[in-house]
Order: structure tokens, then C-alpha cells, then sequence
């Protein structure tokens, strides 16, 4: 990053240089090349923050770390859950897989005792918790 800063800056002088050579010239009156100046030094301001943004975005150390928590994932489709049931065991699955299972087989799907679609009830304190992860990863869990 040095080096393109270096490089930015020298931009900067030969133009800075070039406005002082032209007033010097009488090619530029006095005020013209003082707005050209300002207009100079505002681009290689600009140039320098967005480089320097660039390189702080492209730097991993300034990233979070991008892992899935085991207890967000379903155990019947390893999908990422939003809206979490729990059976009468205290198991939770993502409800549109949970009710899926049950039309194909009317058991839990781990203990296998009998389990119905009335006897599931919303996981509140998991859908808090998955909401608070979904807005902290909103950018990059979608593509999980």
C-alpha cells in the first residue's frame, strides 16, 4: 500500500506543480488556480481515503469470524433454522422440516415416540437468538 500511496502523492505535486507552472505562465489567472489547487488536493485526498479503504477491506483480520453455531443448524435438513419448534422432548427443528417429517411419519425424529403437529410449540428463546445471529451475518449467511 506504500508504494501507491508514494505514488498518489507524487500525482498530487506534479499536478500541484503544473497549476503553479501555468499561473507562473500567465495561462491561469490567480483565483483559477487557486480552485484548481483545492479541486487537486480534494482528489488525492479522496484517492488516498479510498485506497485506504480498500486495503481495510481486503484485510481478513478485519472480518468476523463466518461460522455457523451447531445449535442455528436443523438436524433433519442441516439447514440454517428461522422458525424453530420444540416437541414435547425439548428437541427443536426448523418447523417446515419438522411438519415434512411428520406427513411421511408421525414420530420424533430422534427419540421416535409418537409426536404429532399439535403437540409442537415455537422455541421463543431460540428464535431470539437466531434473529440476533441473522442480523449479524446478514451479509454473508444467506450464501451458506
Amino acid at each position: 500500500m506504500g508504494e501507491l500511496e508514494e505514488d498518489l502523492e507524487r500525482r498530487k505535486r506534479t499536478t500541484i506543480q503544473e497549476i503553479e507552472s501555468a499561473l507562473q505562465r500567465g495561462a491561469m489567472k490567480p483565483i483559477e488556480a487557486d480552485e484548481a489547487r483545492v479541486e487537486a488536493l480534494e482528489l488525492a485526498r479522496n484517492k488516498t481515503d479510498d485506497l485506504r479503504t480498500t486495503f481495510a477491506l481486503a484485510d481478513p483480520t478485519n472480518y468476523a469470524k463466518k461460522e455457523i453455531p451447531d445449535w442455528a443448524v436443523d438436524t433433519i435438513s442441516f439447514e440454517l433454522m428461522h422458525d424453530p419448534v420444540m416437541t414435547k422432548n425439548g428437541h427443536s427443528y426448523e418447523r417446515t422440516t419438522l411438519i415434512e417429517h411428520l406427513k411421511r411419519s408421525p414420530t420424533d425424529p430422534l427419540t421416535r415416540e409418537p409426536l404429532t403437529i399439535d403437540e409442537l410449540r415455537p422455541n421463543i428463546a431460540l428464535r431470539k437468538a437466531l434473529d440476533e445471529f441473522w442480523e449479524r451475518a446478514e451479509n454473508w449467511a444467506m450464501d451458506w
